[in-house]
């Protein structure tokens, strides 16, 4: 819990440049000796993140904060200063002042997940996409650039799929949408289990199918037995 300071306001915090979802920002107006933290807050007012960045040294400078990767185009990065004596203790805060100067890619919209139409399971696709869009499955750790219309050649598995941003134009990443490439699913296979219902009723309903080969079988038997008890 933070008290709010007025002397600890900061009185200008702009980003300077961007690289991916990185800022780099000036800020001025910062009491040296406090701490420099940060807040990601919703349009709607609530508090998504909170992080401590830098130990201030000088009233005036730059810093670097890395947004989180739900980081929307209608979100708020929010720059402020706090006293932190830890302790469980309330310490002075600062107003929490808007970063300016930069703004984020929209989400990317239209995207389709393709299934793999091959037992070899690598010819999935993610169509809707543009040569400013990067992505990578779960759990990788590299973006890649989509190609223009769709990306191929792609295994099972849930995919990221986000916009590229411009550093020129002071324009992050956006956050990513997630794809999911189904497996391939045998036709045949799936036309057989279909129809095995339909196949067991023609059978009881009056052919002399398999089931009925096997009934008039066991009834001989059955009669051949009775016989032999008998002795006849």
């Amino acid at each position: 819990m933070t008290v709010k300071d007025a002397a600890l306001d900061l009185t200008k915090a702009e980003a300077d440049s961007v690289t991916g979802r990185t800022i780099t920002f000036d800020y001025a107006g910062a009491t040296t000796s406090k701490t420099l933290s940060a807040i990601v807050r919703e349009s709607s007012g609530k508090v998504k993140y909170y992080g401590r960045l830098v130990v201030l040294t000088t009233d005036q400078g730059n810093a670097d904060v890395t947004v989180p990767d739900d980081f929307a185009a209608a979100d708020e990065l929010r720059i402020f200063v706090e006293e932190i004596n830890d302790g469980n203790k309330t310490d002075f805060a600062g107003e929490p002042t808007k970063l300016t100067g930069f703004t984020a890619q929209p989400e990317p919209i239209g995207l389709v997940g393709i299934a793999c139409t091959t037992p070899a399971n690598d010819d999935g696709q993610i169509t809707g996409t543009t040569t400013n869009m990067e992505y990578r499955k779960d759990g990788g750790q590299s973006w890649m650039t989509c190609a223009d219309t769709a990306v191929t050649s792609l295994t099972p598995g849930d995919y990221f799929v986000r916009a590229i941003g411009d550093a020129s134009s002071k324009i992050i990443d956006s956050a990513p949408v997630k794809v999911t490439v189904g497996a391939y699913a045998d036709p045949v296979t799936d036309s057989t289990a279909g129809n095995s219902d339909s196949h067991i009723c023609g059978v009881f309903g009056g052919g002399f199918g398999v089931f009925g080969v096997l009934a008039a079988a066991g009834l001989a038997l059955a009669r051949r037995k009775r016989r032999r008890e008998r002795g006849l």
